[in-house]
């Protein structure tokens, strides 16, 4: 009996420790919550930023989950009751117009936004040297459609 309490000791406290070393290397990104729509279709957009794992993204108000996080899916709402809340990108003012809310902090994004908004910060450097540089119109178009496509991922 005393293995088996060991056994299920040490079995809990390696779960805690991946869950802390994913939380900890995992930031805020994008999520939708349905709370608003496009064009007054139910059509959600993204309006809050929801704390993610290092691996795997989830979504608590679409009930969908990749398997990291459905893995630790206790812990994980601990979190994000307790330290990591979620936070606005959209709100409504006293008036009822909706706007936009502050980013978080780089330091507190999920490394995949870090990544994505070097790329676009890259590509709109990239265009507009290929704009001041005399080159053919082809190779501003292909840069300006790379850009539009960077700028429908993360819209």
């Amino acid at each position: 009996m005393k293995r088996c309490a060991k056994v299920a000791i040490g079995v809990s406290a390696l779960y805690v420790a991946l869950y802390v070393a994913l939380s900890v290397t995992g930031g805020y990104e994008p999520a939708k919550s349905g709370r608003f729509t496009r064009h007054g279709l139910n059509l959600p957009v993204h309006d809050l930023y929801l704390w993610q794992l290092r691996f795997g993204r989830d979504s608590p108000y679409h009930g969908r989950s990749q398997l990291v996080p459905w893995l630790f899916k206790p812990l994980l709402w601990v979190d994000r009751t307790l330290w990591h809340r979620p936070l606005p990108m959209l709100q409504e003012d006293d008036s009822g117009k909706i706007v936009e809310c502050p980013q978080p902090p780089t330091d507190r994004m999920h490394p995949r936004m870090k990544a994505a908004q070097k790329v676009m910060a890259d590509s709109s450097a990239w265009l507009e040297e290929a704009r001041s540089t005399p080159s053919s119109e082809d190779d501003v178009a292909v840069i300006e459609e790379l850009a539009r496509k960077l700028e429908a991922i993360y819209e």
